[in-house]
């Protein structure tokens, strides 16, 4: 009969710790999404989030779902960026995308307009790319930025004349 000696139980604990470690972490069950975005300009043409951000007041993006498993996520990424990638339980998750203004509220509009939601399956250790969005600024008269730097912003600007829908608070909108 052989019997174990105590100097060598650390030795194939940490044999069974380096084997069972790796196959846990391969069973994460985990796959990424990953979202972008950019901006509508004239003539169907895009500007990127770096250059459209700031110009058109859309300080951040937030994204939240929901899985077919009961889970939840949200992630909040600077504008600026223009993508954000996150880990999230492989399952099929319903994403909803919102533009947020420097004070946290929502801003219309989005292609994908806010609090719609986007079903897609994110597959366990890969990537699911949510569609491309394409956020379309707000006209100048109702993007809460003193676009033309006379102390007014939008409707409190005589130039907007009223209406939210005028696009340059630089040149007077006439009755």
């Amino acid at each position: 009969m052989s019997r174990l000696r105590s100097s060598s139980v650390p030795g194939i604990l940490l044999g069974v710790a380096l084997t069972t470690i790796p196959l846990l972490a391969a069973c994460s069950h985990e796959g990424d999404v990953a979202v972008s975005w950019q901006f509508a300009g004239p003539a169907d043409a895009t500007e990127t989030a770096a250059d459209g951000c700031g110009r058109h007041g859309v300080d951040s993006v937030f994204v939240t779902g929901s899985s077919d498993k009961g889970d939840g996520a949200s992630f909040l990424a600077v504008c600026t960026a223009g993508s954000l990638r996150r880990t999230v339980p492989a399952a099929t998750w319903s994403f909803t995308l919102h533009a947020l203004d420097v004070h946290g509220n929502s801003i219309q509009p989005v292609d994908v307009p806010d609090g719609m939601t986007y079903p897609m399956a994110v597959p366990e250790g890969d990537v699911a790319e949510f569609p491309a969005i394409t956020i379309t600024p707000r006209a100048a008269c109702a993007d809460g930025i003193d676009n033309d730097g006379d102390g007014r912003v939008d409707l409190a600007d005589a130039d907007c004349g009223g209406d939210s829908t005028w696009n340059d608070e630089a040149t007077p909108k006439q009755p």
